[in-house]
């Protein structure tokens, strides 16, 4: 009979997932009357209707129940939507249960549960204040714990501590967790993230002693784990052998339970393999597949490493700078999370050295057309990223703001040289000439498949706040914040260097044209910002190097 109602009422929790505006709440009422006998599941139906009314705001049905029933039923519920891969929900309902818990329960077993049911699906989320928030809070009642939830609260703490903190510390408690293991699935679960510690350690060979010794053939997930486990390290270590037998596992766990928990997981690793073969087609299958996954939109863990995957898959098909660009907002989204690091970190390497001699032949062949604005472009790019960095702009953003100041002149290769170094006033013609070169850039860096957020830099940094600016006459906020650095940046540069045409401006007297002048070029913070970076002498500096300007820029915003 309570089996039969458990069904019942998990058929009903699927259903208010699925369509919650059509949701039958008399059904829901019946098995509320039917359950009233077996505590178990009256509490499980009990907080499902209390999310019905919080989260809908349906009337409330007149129940009897204890703060302490409708907190083991919130648990019970989160619990069974977070191993069916929906973490929102399963956080939402966590939430809840910890949003009412008073000082009389805090102690309560299922108080505890919640607890650390919100701080794992804050930490699948990627809500890293969150996680570490609860994360201090449950290991401060650690002497409070019942021994039957023991197991899962130590899991769960060496889960966070291995991501977020330290090796030591995450050991301490899986080793924790081991004494409260009393069966072979929750060894297992041990074992499992251990072996996950060890990959994040770079400990590849201890990683796959520990995950060939499991023993789970009854329990499709652990299966699942332990083979991703072993592939994405024979990816690692280029054993497309071994790594092709743990495929075969994976496709055929996936065709039988298509479901098991975190199977997500395993497409990120089968797209991966099949790109090392040259199949990129099934490589974006996968890719497709993973972004498909229910949860997607509300998890950067799953975001992080779909955009490596993608950034992988760019890089094989030629587009090495969309590459970068998509592993850098990879590396945003995923530099928190330990066990993601060694494949992001490989992928990341082998592109920036691709940016690199990408970037410098560009500028090599930037300076044989002119050496002026190869040189140029380096400072102009240096100070507008110490801009953007002091702005506190991320990481994705500081990429395209340093790669667009670096290239915010190559439309002037399509400009003859003698306009450019006509020692006079150019002519009309000569100035229309001149005026076109950010359209021929930001046209052919297009062509070169570079990110829209550079290319923009390209077009547009000759606009002006006061909307004076060419080619389109933008204005304001129509301006985008990265070109208005560019911007700023390149006139300052500007003032303070020899042209053939007139002498360069001291700092001074550039900083004071820029207090005068700078709102008709930026807005008032990056000017402010401009002034002061320009009080260090590091800017004065006009004698350039791509090794010891563009290279460390590319660096700093790689590193962990």
């Amino acid at each position: 009979m309570g089996r039969q109602l458990m069904r019942n009422l998990k058929k009903l929790a699927l259903e208010l997932e699925k369509n919650p505006e059509s949701f039958n709440r008399q059904k829901l009422l019946e098995q509320i009357n039917a359950a009233k006998e077996n505590a178990r599941a009256y509490s499980f139906a009990v907080a499902l209707n209390f999310v019905m009314e919080s989260t809908f705001g349906k009337n409330s049905f007149s129940l009897d129940y204890s703060k302490k029933d409708l907190l083991e039923g919130l648990f019970q519920l989160g619990y069974f939507y977070s191993v069916r891969n929906r973490d929102s929900l399963a956080h939402l309902i966590a939430s809840m249960g910890t949003d009412i818990v008073d000082g009389d329960l805090a102690n309560d077993k299922y108080a505890l549960k919640l607890m650390f049911l919100r701080m794992m699906t804050a930490f699948e989320m990627g809500l890293e204040e969150e996680t570490k928030e609860y994360y201090r809070k449950l290991i401060k009642l650690d002497k409070d714990v019942p021994k039957d939830i023991s197991f899962d609260y130590y899991n769960a703490l060496g889960l966070v501590s291995a991501q977020l903190y330290n090796d030591e510390t995450s050991y301490k408690y899986y080793r924790k967790a081991l004494k409260f293991a009393e069966d072979s699935r929750r060894k297992a679960v041990i074992q499992i993230n251990i072996a996950d510690l060890h990959y994040a350690n770079g400990e590849y060979d201890e990683s796959i002693k520990l995950l060939e010794k499991l023993n789970v053939p009854d329990y499709p997930s652990f299966v699942g784990y332990a083979e991703t486990g072993k592939l994405k390290i024979f990816l690692i270590k280029s054993d497309l052998i071994a790594a092709s037998k743990a495929v075969k596992k994976l496709e055929k766990l996936n065709d039988s339970r298509p479901y098991w928990i975190d199977y997500w997981y395993s497409y990120v690793f089968l797209g991966h393999y099949y790109l090392k073969l040259g199949n990129k087609i099934q490589a974006l299958n996968y890719l497709e597949e993973l972004k498909l996954y229910p949860d997607y939109d509300n998890n950067k863990y799953i975001q992080g490493e779909a955009l490596v995957l993608e950034a992988a898959i760019k890089s094989a098909s030629g587009k090495k700078i969309e590459g970068l660009k998509k592993s850098i907002e990879a590396y945003n989204l995923l530099k928190n999370y330990r066990t993601a690091s060694p494949h992001l970190r490989d992928l990341v390497k082998n592109l920036q050295n691709s940016a690199i001699k990408i970037f410098e032949d560009l500028l090599n062949e930037l300076s044989k057309s002119d050496d002026y604005t190869a040189a140029h472009t380096m400072r102009v790019s240096q100070l507008s990223f110490m801009i953007g960095k002091n702005l506190k702009l991320n990481r994705p953003q500081l990429f395209n703001l340093a790669m667009g100041a670096l290239l915010h002149d190559y439309g002037k290769m399509m400009v003859p040289s003698e306009v450019l170094n006509k020692p006079a006033e150019l002519n009309d013609d000569e100035m229309e000439s001149v005026r076109k070169h950010p359209t021929f850039g930001a046209s052919y860096l297009q062509h070169l498949d570079f990110p829209a957020e550079i290319v923009n830099i390209v077009k547009h940094h000759h606009e002006r706040f006061d909307g004076s600016g060419y080619p389109e006459g933008l204005t304001k906020n129509q301006i985008p914040l990265l070109v208005q650095i560019v911007a700023a940046a390149d006139v300052f540069d500007a003032l303070t260097t020899d042209r053939p045409y007139r002498k360069a401006l001291s700092f001074e007297e550039a900083r004071e044209y820029m207090k005068q002048k700078g709102n008709n070029i930026a807005s008032e913070k990056i000017i402010k910002m401009l002034l002061k970076l320009t009080e260090q002498d590091m800017f004065k500096k006009k004698e350039v190097e791509f090794k010891t300007i563009c290279v460390p820029i590319i660096e700093e915003i790689l590193q962990k």
